[in-house]
């Protein structure tokens, strides 16, 4: 076997495997919003609107809980809330 850009080749039959990684990125992206923080609230507001849908859940699948983390806030950011507005409404309820 040989590594190349990420995943593997077999030397005896030539057959190229892609990393666990790489598949799962190939598979998902096509159900994927990726782009910059206002890009990403655009095409959800999008696909909220073409699907009438009352909410949007987002999963974000970033590495570590710090990137998780900061992946939320940019999204939040860009739909204009902030930790404040989010206490108050909870507060609320």
């Amino acid at each position: 076997m040989r590594l190349i850009g990420g995943g593997w080749r077999c030397i005896v039959c030539g057959v190229q495997k892609i990393a666990p990684a790489r598949a799962v990125i190939a598979h998902e992206r096509p159900r994927s919003i990726i782009g910059t923080p206002p890009r990403v609230a655009e095409r959800m507001l999008a696909l909220q609107a073409s699907f009438e849908a009352d909410e949007v859940i987002v999963l974000s699948v970033a590495a570590s809980y710090a990137a998780r983390l900061r992946t939320y806030e940019l999204l939040a950011q860009a739909f204009g809330l902030d930790r404040a507005d989010s206490h108050e409404r909870a507060d609320a309820a």
